[in-house]
């Protein structure tokens, strides 16, 4: 599955749905790790991505494989137009 976030920062799964990230992806800028990972709509917790970028451009990171469900979700804070992840459902 890939999804498109353009416009939003957060994507939970229905209740009982299992996903693991496979690929996060950005195509503005960011400055750290949290701007990807998981939240529980309450706290949020930077995955493995800890990078600095200063410039504009595609980015995909392999780093991000983590499972997320309908408790603890994904979200991405990248400011830009295009973002996203590519995963599989795995339940």
């Amino acid at each position: 599955m890939n999804v498109n976030m353009s416009g939003v920062t957060n994507y939970q799964p229905a209740a009982g749905v299992a996903i693991v990230i496979l690929r996060s992806f950005a195509g503005g800028y960011f400055a750290s790790g949290y701007d990807f990972g998981f939240t529980d709509g309450t706290l949020q917790t930077s995955n493995t991505i800890e990078c600095a970028n200063t410039t504009a451009g595609d980015r995909s990171f392999d780093a991000s494989k983590f499972g997320i469900t309908n408790t603890n979700y994904y979200y991405n804070a990248v400011p830009g137009a295009i973002k996203g992840f590519s995963g599989i459902q795995i339940q």
